[in-house]
């Protein structure tokens, strides 16, 4: 009496292919995460201030400018907040895109946000966020309290 021959795993071609497609899909993660780690940081300046201070609807005024080594192409800027701080509830998250944007502070962006019932012992939490196709993506969570950044108050 004969035996049948032994089979092993790597004679059934389905499972092959399902393995070399899980490899080739692992590489190409992998290879994403590494290049996108390779890419600048698209680091962004943010100066603030607050414009109508008399009234009870002071706007508060925001320059955002990026410091990268060169343009940031095909992006955008986020600027968020709790909608509750705000006069127009929709402008809690405010967004620009862009092709181009230059560096230093002659190409700042700017954003506006009408406050609500705004006291100095008030902190409005802000979420700022930057993206780009040539840089790492950039976000910073500041707060601004009375007439600064909260954060500058520590120091």
């Amino acid at each position: 009496m004969s035996e049948a021959p032994k089979t092993y795993w790597y004679h059934d071609g389905w499972l092959v292919l399902a393995m070399v497609i899980a490899v080739i899909i692992v590489t190409n993660w992998l290879y994403q995460s590494w290049q996108q780690g390779q890419k600048p940081l698209a680091v962004t300046e943010v100066y603030g201030g607050l414009q109508d201070l008399d009234s009870e609807q002071p706007v508060l005024h925001l320059t955002l400018c990026h410091r990268f080594p060169g343009i940031l192409r095909n992006g955008r800027v986020t600027v968020s907040t709790p909608n509750r701080l705000l006069v127009v509830k929709s402008d809690h998250f405010q967004s620009h895109a862009f092709q181009e944007w230059q560096p230093n502070d002659e190409h700042s962006l700017t954003f506006d946000l009408q406050l609500a019932n705004f006291h100095e012992q008030n902190r409005i939490p802000l979420t700022i966020r930057v993206e780009a196709e040539n840089a790492r993506v950039f976000q910073i969570q500041a707060v601004w309290q009375g007439d600064g950044w909260a954060s500058n108050r520590n120091r």
